[in-house]
């Protein structure tokens, strides 16, 4: 997965960069990399879900969006007789 190769780079970025520090700070730069990390896990596991699905509704308002406006579209383009017809209406009343 993406992010566990992301996350491997950091860990590596970070111990590299901490090992000219002291002990105290290697590890309190440590629990800060854990600490990061675990929010990271936290919100990507939390956004896994929704976008997906939000994604879907973008698409499906979308298309009913556009089957409405053809379906206006048509029904506007049809003569008073052609739209008794389709409401059945006795020809007598209209």
């Amino acid at each position: 997965m993406i992010h566990h190769f992301s996350t491997w780079n950091l860990s590596l970025s970070l111990e590299f960069r901490a090992s000219s520090l002291s002990l105290p700070e290697q590890s309190l730069i440590h629990h800060f990399s854990t600490w990061n990390l675990s929010y990271v896990h936290l919100v990507v596991g939390t956004l896994r879900h929704p976008i997906p699905k939000s994604v879907v509704y973008c698409q499906v308002r979308e298309a009913k969006r556009n089957l409405l406006d053809r379906f206006f579209t048509e029904l506007g383009a049809k003569e008073g007789r052609q739209l008794g017809k389709l409401l059945d209406e006795d020809p007598v009343i209209t």
